[in-house]
């Protein structure tokens, strides 16, 4: 009888602890769910004020589902004034009845432009000389000698002087190596890989062919391509074209001389998945339309001819910001035949504001059946084609997917103007 009872009361303690432990487990799980139920709100509210512009035009403010915004204070800004031309005033942006963030909003007027889309033809110095390819120095005994590829100059090197003189052209550099090799020097060649600065010496050896000094190279002083404007704003005719850098100059700075030509497109080679198509172009006389001032991530960018602009546009629009662009249909402008501007059905598929650094910031598609016949959507020389939406220059095309040609990358206008109206 007393073992039983033991047993009993065994039992019970056992019941007991058990009841206990799930009781502290319950208590833990409820504070664990409590603090990321907590945890998750604050980050929501986090995002939302993230997501909140802090200053904004008039017509670009737009507000997520479920927000609000009220009037806090109406007043006029003599700074925010003399930047937008219009006056400001002051909005409680909240979520539900949750203040969120106080933002000021200007009512300023547009930013005009004309619309571009025509092909134009890009001349742009590089200054210095860029490795292209090796040639072959012919001796008496039938040998073929490569003295610069033999001291690890490589294709793409960007060579910036010899014997401490600067090469800014192809003309230069022979200029240099033909004096050190007639004198019994060698030359020291100064050049750079990439961002690094690299120089080595090199023997110049006499070419009986040219009659002249060699070191074995193929070098290109300048670049020349097709691209495509993509507007003008109208009150100081600061151009703005291409989307992306001229890449292949192999600089470091920023500022650039040359200038843009007209180009007609002359033939097309269509793209298809893997292998992008390109617009077959020429220039088109020799007269200047404007001068290169900058190449940057953002296109290239200088001032237009004043009696280049009366003759070359026809339309004037005003430019959107970022925030105004929306998904959906859109248009593009761009030349496909000689120097006919023609306009074409795209869709902008998605916005990416947050990528400004890579000049990325929408991801477009070809749905214009027309177009998808000719080029197979995106191509080569289609860079900088205006898009626009809603009566608005919104963008321009930049890049192509290799993998699916009716898709590529847009630029916002709104980057493109910063960098076209900063000093």
């Amino acid at each position: 009888m007393r073992e039983r009872e033991i047993c009993s009361g065994g039992s019970a303690a056992k019941r007991e602890g058990i009841q206990h432990t799930k009781n502290f487990t319950h208590t833990v799980l409820t504070i664990c769910c409590t603090f990321i139920l907590l945890l998750s709100g604050a980050t929501l509210i986090f995002y939302d004020y993230l997501r909140l512009p802090g200053f904004s035009s008039a017509a670009a403010l737009e507000l997520p589902q479920g927000h609000s915004a009220a009037l806090v204070s109406s007043r006029r800004s003599e700074q925010i004034a003399a930047v937008s031309g219009g006056s400001s005033y002051k909005l409680q942006l909240s979520a539900g009845f949750l203040p969120l963030k106080q933002v000021t909003v200007t009512d300023s007027e547009p930013t005009y432009a004309a619309l571009g889309g025509q092909a134009i033809g890009i001349l742009l110095s590089s200054g210095g000389a860029t490795v292209v390819g090796y040639a072959a120095i012919g001796t008496e005994a039938g040998e073929s000698l490569f003295p610069a590829r033999e001291a690890g100059i490589q294709v793409g090197d960007f060579i910036t002087a010899i014997n401490g003189a600067p090469i800014h052209s192809n003309t230069e550099l022979a200029a240099a190596v033909e004096a050190a090799g007639s004198s019994g020097k060698p030359c020291l060649v100064e050049y750079r890989r990439g961002n690094t600065e690299l120089a080595v010496q090199i023997e110049p050896l006499f070419c009986a062919e040219s009659d002249s000094w060699r070191i074995g190279l193929y070098v290109r002083d300048n670049t020349a391509g097709i691209g495509t404007m993509t507007f003008c704003e109208t009150d100081g005719l600061n151009y703005g074209a291409l989307g992306h850098e001229v890449s292949e100059l192999n600089r470091s700075d920023t500022e650039d001389s040359g200038c843009i030509v007209r180009a007609a497109i002359r033939g097309l080679k269509s793209g298809a998945k893997g292998a992008p198509g390109e617009k077959l172009g020429s220039f088109v006389g020799t007269e200047a339309l404007g001068d290169i001032r900058k190449n940057t991530r953002y296109g290239i960018y200088g001032r237009l001819d004043e009696a280049a602009f009366g003759s070359y546009f026809d339309t004037v629009l005003p430019l959107a910001e970022a925030a105004e662009v929306q998904t959906g249909p859109a248009t593009i402008y761009t030349v496909l035949e000689d120097e006919q501007v023609e306009e074409f059905d795209i869709r902008i598929v998605k916005l990416m504001e947050g990528y400004r650094l890579s000049g990325k910031g929408m991801i477009v598609e070809v749905t214009d059946p027309e177009l998808l016949a000719a080029t197979g959507g995106i191509i080569q020389g289609m860079s900088g084609s205006p898009i626009v939406q809603n009566g608005k220059i919104v963008g321009a095309v930049t890049h192509v997917f290799i993998n699916d040609p009716t898709r590529g990358y847009g630029i916002f206008a709104e980057w493109m103007l910063d960098t076209a109206l900063e000093e």
